[in-house]
């Protein structure tokens, strides 16, 4: 409702006109993929109480941006808060500064986030600023970076935040069947799970055998997460960062490319094979992005699925207690657990040369199948997702750039999306198609050549990004 009167007149020297109620006006808190959030909603002068964010189906806008909208609805998937249809950039006016003191440019953003280093960090392998620039000139989770930093850390906003996660995005189909998407601890199981058991009953009855394993499986694996997520509330280490669209895979695999993996699944012991076929681990994440370019990355850190038993952390990247605690829990509701790492110099043992300063920090994460999403159960600074993250990045760079001849130790080896067919198997062929070099050196330079330009996550979602000649 635009609040749009007309004014009725008898002088036929006054133009028949429109008194404009004022709109409504808002800034935008936080944005996600296709939606976002308005706080501090006014009409003129008059600041309207609206119990919370007001959701809005739009994302193109940044956060911190001043915006207007006509209408102001009852949301009925968040019951007591409200909704606009649609809002649009205020041009009359601009902000007196950016919100919550952060910097306009990503760049600053990133520099405030960094202040949650810690002691942790003393001896972390540092980037230049430089070198960081042009790490961030690759957009790294794009508006996801401006949305975390726009929002708050305090308690209720993050448990609100992971409840519309789980809601929203993670399980919206059981929405109908009443179940309980907190994540504070106060639910009774028991009743929840005797309307899931009835509703279930119901579709036997229906002779909907499939749906009724469908809906059993489904509020099992939610009430696994929903109990993480509770765990990780009492011990304090929820964050808004917890839960990552599974398209910023190729952004986390940057910053820690060498990965350890616990599955449900039991995953084949391939440690002392010359030539290992690809796992189910491999083809699992390589499909995650769905792209050959992502998985040629993923194999050439990880060709072999290694263990939790094969992690030590060399004795300075010892797992915290609560993790421990986590772990445990993760290891039965996730169908893959992974510990991610900067450890560099694993990889590079594997090609050949063992000489490499590792980075610290890893984190602890949990996939399952068909939930398009990533749980960052942990890291152990307890910092969250993006302090070093820059940093990170550019220490896969360089060790890209000063190892890439190395891959010339992989000999057409078994690969998932390989370039060349061998049976019921791929291959990488020992030469590229117009036979400049080694398959995976030129695959590496084509790689470099894109980071280069700012194109980086766009090349490993195979976006195709536009590419200038470069020196890598």
């Amino acid at each position: 409702m635009t609040g749009q009167i007309p004014i009725q007149t008898t002088d036929p020297d006054v133009i028949e006109a429109e008194l404009i109620l004022p709109e409504y006006t808002g800034i935008v808190s936080s944005i996600h993929d296709g939606f976002c959030f308005i706080s501090k909603v006014k009409r003129a002068t008059e600041t309207i109480a609206t119990n919370g964010d007001v959701f809005c189906p739009s994302d193109e806008f940044s956060v911190g941006e001043l915006v207007t909208f006509h209408e102001l609805n009852t949301d009925s998937k968040r019951p007591g808060k409200f909704r606009t249809e649609s809002a649009s950039k205020d041009n009359s006016q601009c902000l007196s500064g950016p919100v919550s003191g952060l910097g306009q440019t990503a760049l600053e953003v990133h520099r405030t986030l960094n202040a949650n280093l810690t002691a942790y960090h003393n001896q972390a392998k540092f980037a230049t600023e430089e070198e960081k620039d042009q790490a961030l000139a690759n957009k790294p989770f794009d508006k996801y970076l401006k949305t975390m930093a726009g929002l708050t850390q305090e308690s209720d906003t993050i448990t609100d935040y992971a409840k519309q996660l789980l809601s929203d995005h993670c399980y919206p189909e059981l929405v109908p069947f009443g179940v309980d998407f907190n994540v504070i601890g106060e639910i009774d199981e028991e009743a929840e799970q005797k309307r899931i058991l009835e509703a279930a009953t119901d579709f036997r009855d229906a002779d909907m055998e499939q749906m009724a394993k469908a809906l059993e499986t489904q509020y099992e694996n939610m009430a696994g997460v929903r109990r993480i997520f509770t765990m990780m509330h009492q011990q304090d280490i929820l964050r808004l960062d917890t839960v990552l669209p599974m398209k910023h895979l190729p952004e986390l695999f940057m910053a820690c490319p060498v990965w350890f993996v616990e599955s449900k699944e039991s995953i084949p012991n391939n440690k002392s094979a010359n030539d290992p076929l690809p796992d189910h681990v491999v083809k699992f994440f390589s499909d995650c992005v769905g792209t050959r370019n992502f998985a040629w990355l993923y194999q050439m850190y990880n060709r072999r699925t290694r263990r939790f038993n094969a992690f030590n952390g060399h004795g300075r990247d010892l797992m915290p207690p609560s993790l421990i605690k986590i772990l445990k829990q993760a290891k039965e509701v996730f169908d893959y657990v992974a510990i991610i790492t900067p450890y560099h110099d694993i990889a590079s043992t594997e090609w050949a040369d063992p000489n490499w300063q590792r980075s610290l920090d890893p984190f602890l994460v949990g996939f399952s199948r068909n939930v398009p999403l990533m749980f960052i159960l942990g890291r152990w600074s307890g910092t969250g997702l993006f302090p070093l993250f820059l940093d990170m990045v550019v220490d896969t760079i360089a060790h890209l750039k000063s190892h890439k001849h190395l891959l010339t130790n992989f000999h057409e080896p078994y690969w998932y999306m390989g370039d060349t067919e061998c049976g019921a198997n791929a291959i990488i062929s020992s030469r590229s198609a117009d036979g400049d070099g080694h398959q995976l050196v030129h695959f590496t330079n084509k790689l470099l050549k894109a980071y280069k330009n700012g194109k980086i996550f766009d090349f490993l979602r195979e976006q195709t990004p536009r590419l200038q000649a470069t020196n890598s």
